[in-house]
């Protein structure tokens, strides 16, 4: 897209000595010139063949920024924070809450 791209990331032949093979779901992430954002729509299949039809970048919900290539980010909804800030080429993504870290 003339806006960004999207990207598609997915582990595939896990190998596991579990008795039920995990199942994990491929993540899709949105790539502008000033972020990255998490696709997380119920049918990220669907999503993507509707937002790569669009000539501009959809709104996304703060919540999904992973990224950002300029400033600073905060965003807190109910007692997750989320902060993102560059430190040199380096993007850094921290995500709290009361109970732990992510």
């Amino acid at each position: 897209m003339s806006w960004g791209a999207i990207f598609k990331i997915e582990f595939s032949h896990i190998k596991s000595r579990a008795e039920k093979q995990p199942e994990i779901r491929p993540n899709y992430f949105i790539a502008t010139d000033d972020r990255i954002v998490l696709l997380n729509e119920e049918d990220n299949e669907a999503a993507v063949k509707k937002i790569s039809a669009l000539d501009k970048p959809p709104d996304f919900e703060p919540n999904d920024i992973y990224c950002i290539n300029r400033g600073a980010f905060e965003h807190q909804e109910g007692e997750w924070k989320t902060t993102i800030k560059l430190k040199g080429d380096l993007c850094i993504y921290d995500a709290s809450h009361p109970s732990g870290h992510f």
